[in-house]
């Protein structure tokens, strides 16, 4: 039958006590269905930021035929990964199959994972090609093909730092307030154990110097005192430092917009 928005109307035969019971139990699923929203939003965002991927059969159960993730993956750009490497893009049709821009079957590998695809792995064109076939369908839960890119400078690659953000200065007090809410943490770094603002990545940590530096155990009240702070980046991964050419570009992208989203929002003028 037809896709209702809610119940029908009671008729004379039913009984009224089980149309109440049905309205309720009604209810309770909305209300579940709308607490369970936030959680699926930001599986989805933890999926396209850090390159989660699903086996073939993961991505059927868990996508496909998941109540909600089943409503919202049209609206999205997904893509086969072998190896690491994207090897199809495409738009997901009714039957769950996915199709490039020119509505063909994507060829893959039977066993290349599922996986939603970031920007930075796109062309500008296909991006926009992506963009106007997305036109007449809901719009997506998640920011996708208009996330801003961030691509590593040459000299880079092989640097243990960057100095994209030299100059940049923030303020401590609102920077700290910021901070668990853009899933950054405090923590300590250095031989003087100065205080600094750490993210957690696939690969090891994202770890934000502030200059001066704070000592740790800073009492909240005094913070302006420090104002205002310098920040510098730098990747570590079980003590060793990382250069920036060793995360995927994806990760990449995406840390340095984190920064810029805590150094826009909160800069000192």
């Amino acid at each position: 039958g037809a896709v209702r928005k809610g119940l029908p109307r009671r008729a004379k035969a039913d009984v009224p006590e089980r149309v109440a019971a049905a309205r309720g139990a009604l209810k309770e699923v909305e209300a579940a269905l709308r607490g369970a929203r936030p959680a699926v939003i930001a599986h989805l965002e933890r999926a396209l930021a850090a390159g989660g991927r699903w086996a073939p059969p993961d991505f059927r159960a868990f996508v496909l035929d998941h109540p909600l993730l089943a409503r919202a993956a049209p609206s999205l750009v997904w893509g086969r990964y072998a190896d690491g490497a994207l090897v199809a893009a495409g738009l997901l049709d009714g039957a769950g199959t996915l199709r490039g821009l020119d509505g063909e079957p994507a060829a893959a590998a039977p066993d290349a994972g599922w996986g939603l695809v970031h920007p930075v792995d796109l062309s500008a064109a296909d991006r926009a090609a992506f963009a106007q076939a997305l036109g007449d369908r809901p719009p997506p839960v998640i920011p996708q093909l208009d996330r801003p890119i961030h691509l590593l400078w040459p000299e880079e690659r092989a640097a243990h730092t960057t100095a994209r953000f030299a100059g940049r200065a923030v303020s401590l007090r609102r920077l700290s307030r910021a901070v668990r809410a853009r899933r950054w943490r405090r923590g300590v770094a250095g031989e003087d154990r100065s205080e600094t603002v750490v993210r957690a990545l696939p690969v090891g940590v994202a770890v934000l110097h502030l200059s001066p530096g704070l000592p740790f155990r800073l009492d909240e009240r005094d913070l302006e005192r420090f104002d205002p702070q310098e920040v510098s980046l730098a990747l570590w991964r079980g003590g060793q430092r990382l250069t920036f050419g060793d995360l995927p570009p994806r990760v990449i992208s995406e840390l340095f917009w984190a920064v810029e989203q805590l150094m826009a929002a909160h800069q000192t003028p």
